[in-house]
């Protein structure tokens, strides 16, 4: 970061003033207690309805955790790693941040890949309750198969794009 010179004078008047981190923030605060309300709201439904347990709620359990891990990066981020300021100004006033952001650049992603993989395999699950067509269920199967090798596809290719990574 010492190589960077920067000024504020580098910059027009008000620019690095500005900043836009409460929108992501109030976003985050707002969902968090939503998505664990909605499923909490699901298991209650199922419980007073007698269902029996299904591969769909074992599904969702890892899908809500890591949506709430979503959330908690998204607030830390913020907080943290000061997103929400232009970089310029991180580098001027606490370049430090800038590092914390950048582990979140690479942490994110890997948590919405599987955040948003696990929901999905929920109502393929659901389908294969529902369907009892053979070609129904085999696209189901093929369609999580492709889900599931995506997911690990982008996963490893996540893991190279900081390289290297212990400098994270």
């Amino acid at each position: 970061m010492a190589s960077l010179n920067i000024t504020a004078e580098d910059y027009p008047p008000g620019y690095l003033e500005q900043y836009q981190g409460n929108p992501p923030l109030v976003l985050a605060i707002t969902i968090l207690p939503l998505e664990i309300l909605f499923v909490g709201l699901r298991f209650y439904a199922r419980r007073v309805g007698r269902v029996r347990w299904g591969a769909d709620d074992t599904l969702i359990i890892p899908g809500a955790i890591l949506c709430v891990a979503l959330c908690a990066c998204g607030i830390s981020n913020v907080t943290q790693g000061g997103a929400g300021y232009h970089e310029a100004y991180l580098i001027l006033t606490d370049p430090d941040k800038l590092v914390v952001w950048a582990k979140f650049l690479i942490a994110v992603p890997m948590i919405y890949l599987a955040a948003v993989l696990f929901p999905k395999l929920a109502i393929l699950a659901i389908y294969l309750r529902i369907f009892t067509d053979s070609r129904y269920r085999f696209a189901c199967y093929v369609i999580a198969g492709v889900l599931f090798a995506n997911w690990i596809g982008t996963t490893i290719a996540g893991f190279f794009t900081c390289v290297p990574f212990e400098y994270l």
